[in-house]
Order: C-alpha cells, then sequence, then structure tokens
C-alpha cells in the first residue's frame, strides 16, 4: 500500500547547497529529507517539490510531495498517519534547519509542483551607509543607499504575463516556457530587524514581494537586481522596459544574491480540481516541448 503525503515545510538555506539532490552527493534540501524519510521507512523515496530553490535561499512555506510504503515489525504493510509522519520525519530531521510544519495524506493526481496555482516569494533588502555584521544571511545587505520611489514606480513594469527570457538564469533548460503571469509584484519599505532597530539612522529596510503562477530560474532575483540597479541610478525605467522587447540582454544587471530570497507560500485550488490542474499542465508541457522541438528543427 503505497501513501502518498503532501508536507508544508520551512527550512533555512545557508547549510544547504541548494534544494535539488545532485550526482555529487552534496547536501541539499531534497537529499536531507529523503535520508529523513527513508530512515522513517525503511525504503528510499524520492520527494518532488513546488520549487527548487538556490544555494542560500530560505523558505518559510514550501510544498513536496512524496509517495511510502511501511512496513511493520512482522513485515506486513501498515497504515501511517500524518501525524505520525510528520513527527517521526522531524525527529529524524533534528539537528538540521529543516521543519515539516503539517503534513497530510493526498490522492496519486496531486503533484506538489504542477497542481500548484501559485507561488509567493519575498526578497529582504538592508541598505545603509554603514556595514554591519549581521543579517548577512538572511537579507542583501547593500552599502549604499536607494532611490526607493524610482524603484516602486518600475515594479508595475512586472506584473502582467510576459516574455522573461531576460530575467533568467543562463543554465535555464531551453524547453521552459518564458513566458510567465505575474499577479502582483510590490515594494515596500519595512521595520529593521531587532538586531537593527537601535540604529534607524543608518539603515533602511525593504521587503519585494511577487506572485505569479510560476517562475523561471533565477527569475526573482533577476528582477529584484534590476530593480536596485534603478535605484542606484545605473538603469533607467525606459530601459528596464526595453528587456521586454528584446531577446537579448541590452543592458547588463546584477542578479540579488540568494541569501535575501524566500518561498513564502505556494497555493493549491479546492480538491476538486487538483486532478483536472494535473492533466492540463502535463499536456501544456507535452505541447510546448514539440513546439520548441518543430522551431528548433525550422532552424537546421
Amino acid at each position: 500500500m503505497m501513501q502518498r503525503f503532501k508536507m508544508i515545510y520551512s527550512y533555512r538555506g545557508t547549510s544547504y547547497l541548494g534544494w535539488q539532490r545532485d550526482n555529487v552527493q552534496k547536501k541539499t534540501i531534497q537529499s536531507t529529507m529523503e535520508s529523513a524519510i527513508q530512515n522513517f521507512s525503511g525504503h528510499p523515496s524520492i520527494i518532488f517539490g513546488s520549487s527548487r530553490t538556490d544555494s542560500g535561499v530560505h523558505a518559510l512555506g514550501a510544498v513536496a510531495h512524496v509517495d511510502i510504503r511501511k512496513l511493520d515489525k512482522s513485515g506486513k504493510e501498515k497504515k501511517v498517519s500524518p501525524i505520525e509522519f510528520k513527527r517521526a520525519v522531524n525527529a529524524y530531521l533534528s539537528g538540521e534547519d529543516i521543519i515539516i510544519q503539517d503534513a497530510e495524506e493526498v490522492p496519486s493526481y496531486f503533484h506538489a509542483r504542477f497542481t500548484s496555482k501559485s507561488k509567493t516569494y519575498k526578497y529582504r533588502l538592508i541598505c545603509g551607509n554603514q556595514k554591519s555584521l549581521f543579517c548577512h544571511d538572511t537579507h542583501w545587505m547593500l552599502n549604499r543607499e536607494l532611490d526607493f520611489n524610482s524603484m516602486q514606480e518600475a515594479t508595475k513594469l512586472f506584473v502582467g504575463k510576459k516574455d522573461f527570457s531576460n530575467f533568467r538564469g543562463p543554465l535555464e533548460e531551453k524547453e521552459v516556457d518564458p513566458f510567465k503571469n505575474i499577479q502582483q509584484f510590490d515594494l515596500i519599505e519595512t521595520e529593521l530587524p531587532f538586531e537593527l532597530a537601535n540604529r534607524p539612522q543608518d539603515f533602511r529596510s525593504f521587503e519585494f514581494i511577487t506572485k505569479g503562477e510560476g517562475f523561471l530560474k533565477h527569475q526573482v532575483r533577476a528582477m529584484v537586481g534590476s530593480l536596485v540597479r534603478i535605484g542606484e541610478g545605473g538603469l533607467s525605467f525606459n530601459e528596464l522596459s526595453d528587456l521586454f522587447q528584446h531577446k537579448k540582454r541590452g543592458h547588463e544587471y546584477r542578479f540579488a544574491p540568494p541569501q535575501g530570497l524566500y518561498l513564502w507560500n505556494v497555493e493549491y485550488p479546492p480538491k476538486e480540481e487538483w486532478y483536472d490542474l494535473w492533466k492540463k499542465s502535463s499536456e501544456q508541457r507535452v505541447a510546448f516541448r514539440k513546439a520548441k522541438s518543430k522551431e528548433e528543427d525550422d532552424l537546421d
């Protein structure tokens, strides 16, 4: 009897080399969680995540699913409750910067990535004219002042369904559709973290909030990085707008470093819509890959 569990979990990504397991046996979120689940069930399992974050990125509301089969002491299959699963796996994760907040048993057509409705990311940045020894692994610490109003005005350029080819990492898979629907992109000024709360004259704290149906690899960090360039005066509103019109980058900008990025929340539709959404997502991926293959054949 195979059971599928949906997990909502958090992690501090500082000590991990990204989310995705690789073939070099590096310490990742995925490999660490799979090891804990295997210690509980007695069988190797593969977890599938809603997002594959980079090294140093954090999460407060990540989602993953896993299929497990548990045997009792006599060798018979045993049904595991969500509470037992959560408590046992968290016990095996003791000492790690990962914790499962909630678990529930779900049907086999639930997929953490392909049945999701939207994802929300937050990016935290602190800027000022002084250096600090704190917050370096949880914020982007920028030792300069920024034009908040110019950055805030430019956030509207990211909202809507657009071609984000110029806002993705160099190693992004070619078969991934670059058109993404960004439903929200806000920039707000926030209170300083407690480590810096007694120095409001030296620092300002900003939070970038973006929500979309899906994101390209490094897309959020590229969007934040371009806004920071605007705040520094190195990129104009029109130059940023032009990046949506040209297939090649017309203006170089930095990718914001990973430590300020948080996967905040993953939303799913009602359970009765999961199967249709999973089926539609599968058909769309197949259709896009066929179109991409034909496009490449036409270039030969």
